[in-house]
């Protein structure tokens, strides 16, 4: 203990009878110390039982009817604390615990002092609150599992450990479990899940869910291994499962059986690819378009042919490949049909890879979905190149000359014919010449066609160099040509003069020798001309006017002009009715053979030379001259000279029997000679006249010894073998 001014007490019993103080004090110091080092302390114990127990016997004896009313008093409180303190209390928590046994149809009565009674009536709350939020999630757990089991897809629950801990009945029926049987079993076992291309086991998500905590789908192509034996090919996704505070709890795996769809999106696909092979198979250029009108589609002999690739040609991309003259036209026709949802052809250029515009047929034609919706269009395109060349040959074949690619007799008449119309509606005047060359058959017959052809060719190249842009220059064929030249003046005067400058350059042109590989050949032209329009004529009356006017130009000595006069359509009508009428005497057999006596110097008679006469009904008696020009033209002088030929030998041999045999001498046009058959014609003639070949003498002209000197020459020996002479003279002038 530590000294101080005032004692110490400290107890002696546990009770606190007995007590002691102490107290310390200095004691005074000695001369030979510094200071006071000597210390005392008084120590005094006192024992207080029996002034307690005197005391005690005070506060009884003085204290005890307060005392006792204390005690009373406690004991009035007590009871008032257990009746309505403790036993409310107690009800309480016999309440409670019975809340917490599980029995919530628990009530306490709400008595006593306010605060208990409000405990109570809260207490009652809070139960009935406890009913119904089990009654709610009782509902809610029917309505959840009303749900579970009537979910069209399959639905698993796992664990954070990846052992399942529901499924629902479309899952069990998939898997082949029970919920029973899966439950606490890994979902690896359960849910058995392979690679439908490779056969392979595939990643359940289940455990990235958990390692990733987002959610994740199955792969495609994925087949699930139904325990009892089916395969089902499924679709799924796995998410995460968290309570209110965010922790993960599980995984649930939703599923469901696409088999049917997989089916369907198989044949889907070889429907497709059966589609995609079909257009990239062929020749045509396949494509597809949208609602927006652009193209969504382009099969590969497209790309192909345009070299471009399907981004650039999608949307609108192929009009830069359509060829700017025909690109509006183009565009034009494909809205507008687009717009009335019809069917459309049309044909444009569209560049190829190497460059080049090509001719392109498009088909197109509207394009409907299963229920009948409109869904864009659906085209065909063919590379028609090759067949509009083809068309545009056969046109010019139709319509120009094979040899000089000049307009033919079809095109000129046409043109003829609209040159008319106009000339009459717009009064002004035009010429039609026709242009025969002179001695032309020589040149083919002695230096071949090739270079008659040649020669054709030529002369084209000359009549259109003087033509105009708007003028016609067509062949008729072989040596002849005609050309129409239209709206040359406001009269006839002045346009048929035009015409005839026009001519006299074009003869004058071809009096110009013609060089063919080095070698010249000269063949002049005749030309007749004739205007319009006059009264009511035809193009058949124009066409007739020019070749009369240059048969005119042919008599008058060839390379010269002649233009058409009325009177000469006299002698056209004259010429034409003398042909008829000689097509008549020929297949009528109107003719009579004169004989004209040969006798040599001493005037003896040595032989006789066969005429012709035409013995005419109205005409008389027309000589050769007349007739024989015309026959020659017309091809009737091959009939007329086997008849000549056949009369004469009946003759010979008459006389030959008669015994007064006489040479007689037949002339044989260069047309009859040049008959295929003309030897053979010969030979039966002889055999079925009887007549002896040493009385026949054929005359042929100079020209055809010229002209066909090889032909000529073998023809003459193999007759000259049967006893025949020949002799030089001109046919039928006798």
């Amino acid at each position: 203990m530590k000294a101080g001014r005032l004692p110490v007490f400290f107890p002696l019993s546990p009770d606190g009878v007995r007590v002691a103080a102490m107290q310390p004090f200095q004691m005074p110091a000695d001369a030979r110390q510094l200071r006071r080092q000597r210390q005392g302390m008084v120590y005094v114990a006192f024992d207080l039982a029996r002034e307690r127990e005197t005391a005690r016997e005070f506060v009884l004896k003085g204290r005890a009817p307060e005392l006792a009313a204390i005690l009373l008093l406690i004991g009035l409180l007590g009871w008032l604390l257990h009746r309505y303190v403790a036993s409310p209390l107690g009800r309480l928590a016999q309440a409670a615990d019975t809340l917490r046994s599980g029995q919530l149809d628990v009530a306490v009565p709400e008595q006593g002092p306010q605060e208990i009674a409000r405990l109570a009536g809260n207490f009652n709350a809070m139960t009935r609150a406890v009913r119904e939020a089990q009654a709610n999630l009782a509902t809610s757990e029917e309505r959840l599992s009303i749900t579970l089991q009537s979910i069209g897809d399959a639905l698993l629950a796992t664990d954070t450990d990846e052992r399942v801990t529901l499924m629902n009945p479309v899952a069990e029926a998939l898997c082949g479990w029970t919920q029973a049987e899966a439950m606490g079993h890994p979902v690896s076992e359960v849910f058995v899940i392979r690679n439908a291309l490779t056969g392979e086991p595939a990643e359940i998500p289940v455990g990235r869910v958990i390692r990733e905590g987002r959610v994740v789908g199955l792969a495609n192509h994925t087949i699930l291994l139904a325990r009892n034996g089916p395969n089902y090919h499924i679709a799924d996704s796995a998410a995460p499962i968290r309570n209110a505070q965010g922790e993960l709890q599980g995984v649930v795996l939703v599923f469901r059986d696409v088999s049917e769809e997989y089916a369907l999106r198989e044949a889907l696909a070889d429907s497709e690819l059966h589609f995609r092979t079909l257009a990239n198979s062929g020749q045509a250029l396949v494509w597809t378009a949208g609602l927006d009108k652009g193209c969504d589609y382009f099969n590969e002999p497209w790309l192909a042919f345009t070299g471009r690739t399907l981004e650039q040609e999608l949307g609108q991309g192929w009009a830069e490949g359509v060829h700017p003259d025909d690109l509006p036209s183009c565009i034009e026709i494909y809205h507008a049909a687009f717009d009335r949802r019809e069917s459309f052809s049309l044909e444009y250029r569209l560049r190829h890879a190497s460059g080049e515009y090509r001719w392109i047929m498009d088909q197109g034609s509207p394009r409907f979905g299963s229920q009948g919706q409109f869904q864009g269009y659906v085209g065909h395109c063919m590379d028609v190149t090759d067949a509009k060349r083809a068309e545009a040959e056969i046109e010019r074949l139709a319509y120009h000359d094979a040899l000089t690619s000049l307009p033919n007799r079809l095109l000129f008449r046409d043109r003829l014919s609209q040159a008319l119309a106009a000339a009459h509606r717009n009064r002004r005047c035009g010429a039609v010449m026709f242009v025969d060359l002179d001695q032309f058959k020589r040149i083919n017959d002695v230096h071949g066609h090739a270079v008659g052809d040649a020669v054709l060719g030529e002369v084209a190249r000359r009549l259109e160099y003087y033509l105009r842009e708007g003028d016609t220059v067509a062949r008729l064929g072989g040596d002849e040509f005609v050309i129409l030249l239209p709206d040359l003046a406001a009269s006839l005067e002045d346009a048929g003069a035009l015409a005839m400058t026009v001519a006299e350059k074009i003869r004058g042109a071809l009096e110009n020798p013609v060089a063919i590989d080095g070698q010249e050949y000269v063949s002049t032209a005749s030309i007749g001309i004739t205007v319009f329009p006059k009264d009511s004529e035809t193009v058949d009356d124009l066409m007739r006017e020019a070749d009369t006017a240059m048969y005119r130009a042919k008599e008058r000595g060839r390379n010269a002009l002649a233009y058409f006069e009325p009177t000469m359509q006299e002698a056209v009508v004259e010429r034409y009715a003398l042909d008829r009428e000689l097509r008549e005497a020929v297949r009528e057999r109107s003719f009579e053979l004169h004989l004209q006596s040969q006798v040599n110097a001493d005037g003896k008679v040595i032989g006789a030379e066969a005429l012709v006469r035409w013995r005419h009904p109205q005409r008389g008696l027309v000589m050769p001259a007349s007739f024989i020009p015309l026959a020659e033209e017309s091809g009737l002088i091959v009939p007329l000279g086997e008849w000549v030929l056949r009369e004469a030998c009946q003759l010979i041999a008459r006389l030959d029997a008669e015994g007064r045999g006489l040479r007689i001498a037949v002339n044989v046009s260069p047309r009859q000679f040049h008959q295929a058959d003309f030897v053979q014609r010969v030979k039966d003639i002889l055999a079925t006249t009887g007549a002896d070949p040493g009385y026949l003498t054929l005359e042929i002209t100079e020209n055809l010894l010229v002209e066909h000197a090889s032909e000529a020459v073998a023809r003459m020996t193999e007759l000259a073998a049967l006893g025949l002479r020949f002799a030089i003279d001109d046919f039928g002038t006798g």
